[in-house]
């Protein structure tokens, strides 16, 4: 099939790649270099940790919401603008903080726009919530029954390969560490890093992220705010 195909030839042209440097090759490695290229499942040898990450996932979509409610209904706001916006934020391919005043919608708009980007662009994201984990990243990966490097280097091949991590705040509470941990494993697998969290923890989340991917200029965009409804 010509998935198959696709799949060999780029597999052709990345070990013209890797033998010149005796490369040595691993899975989160080469999936990470094939990202853009051809579209591959997540590895089936991590089923217990895929599980709790979906349910994660599952538990962030359920909690966020996205109808202002009115009397018996709701509404939903397009906030176009607002969406184009983080769009070209995110295109940038750049670890981005999501920030902005108290009940904006960031994590309804962030989410969205993953919806968008994963029907119309092809990427696959994962999301959770930092306040979702357990206090410690061996609690986590004991969870996870893997290593966090081996989790996110087994993820999904696509167009474009993102983590989500909302209720980045909780760095506040204790959890700088773990943010640390799952967004180094996330960044060294090929995955794009999104958080958002409160303005009032964004200097703690930046320099979190800062210390493990550090700006290629000191002006350069990693915060984006969402307006005011």
């Amino acid at each position: 099939c010509d998935s198959a195909h696709d799949l060999w030839t780029h597999l052709c042209r990345l070990a013209d790649k890797y033998a010149p440097a005796g490369a040595e090759v691993d899975e989160r490695m080469l999936r990470r270099d094939l990202q853009g290229s051809v579209d591959v499942d997540r590895s089936p040898a991590l089923t217990e940790a895929w599980g709790l990450l979906d349910s994660l996932g599952d538990r962030l979509d359920r909690r966020t919401r996205r109808l202002l409610a009115a009397g018996g209904g709701g509404l939903i706001l397009p906030r176009s603008r607002a969406c184009e916006d983080l769009v070209t934020a995110l295109n940038t391919g750049d670890p981005l903080i999501v920030t902005g005043p108290p009940d904006v919608g960031k994590s309804a708009l962030t989410l969205s726009v993953l919806d968008v980007l994963a029907k119309e662009r092809g990427a696959e994201a994962t999301c959770l919530n930092l306040r979702d984990l357990p206090a410690t990243t061996a609690e986590l990966e004991h969870l996870l029954g893997s290593t966090l490097a081996e989790v996110f280097g087994a993820t999904s091949v696509a167009q474009r390969r993102m983590l989500l991590i909302d209720g980045g705040e909780a760095v506040l509470e204790g959890r700088r560490r773990l943010l640390q941990d799952i967004a180094a494993a996330a960044i060294d697998a090929g995955l794009q890093l999104v958080v958002v969290t409160r303005g009032d923890a964004l200097a703690a989340v930046d320099q979190t992220i800062d210390e493990i991917a550090p700006k290629a200029e000191a002006d350069s965009g990693r915060r984006h705010d969402v307006p005011a409804l």
